[in-house]
């Protein structure tokens, strides 16, 4: 018990007020024969809460010749000293304002000769705590020989496989004694003696584990709870989630490392084979061929602090190995796969006398993590397993863009050029079809005579009140070549363009708000870019042969800058489905199959930005 730092000031409740002092049959000795008897320890709970009222009464005390007694506490003895006025009550209802350990004292006195008093009695000790706050346990734990703090918030401690070791708790007092411990194992299939039991033996506070043998514990994280209770009832917390409070974790098998040795892709060219090393310890992500596969070979270490355990020969003997990926891709944010590790149900070792070993996994049009990690011969998987980054697919090359216009005459696209429409050469001139001309709409069209055949046609949005219209046209070239290492077939074969201002204002010509459409051929774009002028024929009220209503109403696009971003990518909007594939111990397995969302994927050519106008005049 030390010195306090302040006086805890107590708060005293009177409950016996004055006490008749009867004199009739007072002695008339005088004071200095009279003597006051010690005081008994107060009686009392030892035990108490902040701000809460206990009891204590003081006994034993007498005077010798009969006097009645006044009575003076001292509610902080071991400390600053707390004392009471004198008070002819012998009970007492005390409080304090801070917890901490307290020692309470009384002495009396003659109420006729105040001067005569006894010494004070026996000190009566009491445990003020603040009630909210419950205990806490602490550990710490013994491996190789070696006591220190277990610490939740850091990497758990490691014991090697069957090696021997300790924890112990303690329990942490927040104002109010320990007064009992219990522990209990989380690891399922683990039973300790004694767990789950409380017992007020203090000192029993070290559980050792043998590890070997019959209680030799499985390997992986084994977790030990423990809980202290204090004299208030209070036990300690115990986190089984995150295992941050009343939980000290051990691994038990320290995990191998993996180093991958070599990365090596596997594909062929018109049927020739060939393979690639991998540069995987550059930092930077390596491509591959699509449809190629990838061969990882490995090798497993043993951590020596787990000794020698397979059959006394070399531990790196005893690895066996998966396999896992993780697949995105940077254009299709839907698609993301994680494969877990491979096989899904155990290990593969292809050679049980090498430490090293290889597997071999499929690769498509995505972005790859490949990790490879070693599982020793007790089930411990390496718990930092190394990676390799790899793209799968090369990506194309656009070589050439053209633009021409309706007679087939290509524009310069190294300048903003224009392409000129000539009204009465509409698309297809020379014209086959005479009723689509504005000067001879009663000819014959294929056999048909024009009045039956254009004049009423039903255009659609003109609910028959345009009977003529002409047809003119731009059209955008492009071509390309996708990289020789890719399956034959590979090539171009979706394309995309975007047209807008030079503002930044999207156009709606073509297929420029359609996104990624199919070319008719690979590594080949042929698009036409039409536009239809209606205007009335002669059967109208208000015929129009010289489309002057046209050049009324010309679209605002018209002798504009019209700003074109092409380019093309190696998968067409509607691919087959893609499975993914992995071999195990020499035979091949299926790992998944892609649909959905395979039209968004692919690698890209680089875009080509170009520019050009379009007018329409009217010799």
């Amino acid at each position: 018990m030390g010195e306090r730092g302040a006086t805890v000031k107590a708060t005293i409740i009177l409950l016996s007020m004055a006490v008749a002092i009867v004199f009739l049959n007072c002695t008339t000795q005088p004071e200095k024969d009279e003597k006051i008897s010690k005081p008994d320890s107060p009686v009392g709970d030892d035990v108490a809460l902040v701000n809460v009222a206990n009891q204590y009464v003081a006994t034993g005390a007498r005077s010798n010749l009969d006097h009645p007694l006044a009575y003076r506490f001292d509610l902080d003895a071991a400390g600053s000293h707390d004392y009471t006025n004198w008070s002819m009550s012998d009970t007492l209802l005390a409080s304090w304002t801070e917890p901490g350990l307290y020692e309470v004292k009384v002495k009396a006195r003659c109420s006729i000769h105040p001067h005569v008093e006894s010494a004070w009695s026996e000190g009566k000790e009491v445990v003020v705590g603040a009630g909210d706050l419950p205990p806490e346990v602490r550990f710490a734990t013994r491996i190789r020989g070696f006591r220190k703090p277990y610490d939740p918030a850091a990497d758990v401690d490691t014991v090697g496989m069957f090696k021997p070791f300790d924890i112990s708790y303690h329990g942490s007092e927040l104002g109010m004694p320990i007064a009992a411990y219990r522990f209990y194992p989380l690891t399922q299939g683990v039973n300790l003696s004694g767990a789950n039991v409380w017992t007020d033996n203090l000192s029993d506070t070290v559980r050792a584990f043998v590890n070997s043998g019959i209680d030799a514990l499985p390997s992986g994280v084994f977790r030990l709870a423990a809980q202290c209770r204090d004299a208030l009832g209070a036990e300690s917390e115990v986190d089984e989630t995150t295992f941050q409070k009343g939980v000290a974790q051990v691994v038990v098998n320290f995990d191998p490392d993996t180093r991958i040795v070599r990365a090596r892709s596997e594909f062929a060219v018109n049927g020739v084979p060939y393979y690639e090393y991998v540069d995987f310890e550059d930092g930077n992500p390596d491509t591959v061929p699509m449809n190629s596969w990838l061969r990882l070979d490995y090798l497993g270490i043993d951590d020596y602090r787990d000794g020698t355990i397979c059959g006394g020969g070399d531990p790196d003997l005893c690895m066996g190995y998966q396999v896992a990926y993780h697949l995105s891709s940077v254009h299709e944010s839907a698609i993301e796969d994680f494969s877990l590790w491979q096989p899904r149900y155990g290990l593969h070792d292809t050679d049980p006398y090498s430490a090293e070993d290889s597997n071999s996994v499929s690769i498509g049009p995505f972005e790859y993590e490949l990790s490879v990690r070693a599982v020793d011969e007790n089930g411990r998987p390496d718990a930092s397993p190394p990676q390799i980054d790899i793209i799968g697919n090369y990506d194309p090359t656009l070589d050439g863009v053209a633009v021409e216009d309706h007679f087939g005459n290509e524009i310069d696209l190294s300048v903003v050029d224009t392409v000129t429409w000539n009204f009465w050469k509409g698309e297809g001139w020379p014209y086959q079809c005479e009723c689509d001309t504005v000067d001879k709409p009663e000819a014959f069209c294929y056999g048909l005579q024009d009045p039956d055949e254009c004049q009423f046609k039903d255009y659609p949005g003109n609910a028959g009140t345009l009977d003529f219209y002409k047809s003119f046209s731009v059209r955008i070239k492009g071509w390309g070549h996708d990289d020789p290492r890719d399956p034959a077939g590979s090539g171009i074969k979706a394309w995309r363009y975007v047209v807008s201002y030079r503002s930044g204002t999207a156009i709606n010509l073509g297929k420029s708000q359609v996104g990624w459409f199919n070319g008719a051929q690979v590594n080949v774009l042929d698009d036409a870019i039409r536009w239809k002028v209606f205007y009335p024929g002669p059967s109208t009220p208000n015929p129009d042969p010289y489309g002057d209503t046209v050049f009324d109403h010309l679209p605002p696009w018209l002798d504009q800058d019209l700003l074109f971003v092409l380019g093309g990518k190696d998968i067409g909007t509607n691919p087959p489905p893609y499975e993914q594939f992995i071999f195990v111990n020499g035979r091949k397995e299926p790992m998944n199959v892609f649909t959905a969302y395979l039209g968004n994927v692919g690698r890209r050519t680089h875009e080509r930005m170009f520019a050009f106008q379009i007018r329409l005049i009217r010799p």
